[in-house]
């Protein structure tokens, strides 16, 4: 416990936000992709696909320094993540 809490006290508080900010993504993405696949909101689609592209933008923005091919990665998965969004969107209206 003294290593988690050694790395947690060692980031800056712009990492510690986003660090907190994705684990309340992915909850969220649980949830929601459950409501989904259990038929309790259909729409969930519409919020959950976004709320990924984001856990994943955080993902790069906390990788940026670490590997560049990995951050580029991710954001042209972003940019797949929100183009099937907004293509679901515009043939369920």
């Amino acid at each position: 416990m003294g290593k988690i809490w050694d790395n947690w006290s060692g980031k800056r508080t712009n990492e510690k936000v986003l660090s907190i900010i994705g684990i309340i993504c992915s909850i969220a993405v649980i949830v929601l992709a459950t409501m989904s696949l259990c038929d309790i909101w259909e729409d969930a689609d519409f919020v959950y696909m976004p709320l990924m592209g984001v856990i994943m933008l955080i993902q790069a923005i906390q990788n940026r320094n670490k590997d560049r091919s990995v951050v580029i990665i991710s954001l042209l998965a972003v940019v797949i993540i929100f183009a099937c969004t907004i293509s679901k969107a515009v043939l369920k209206f």
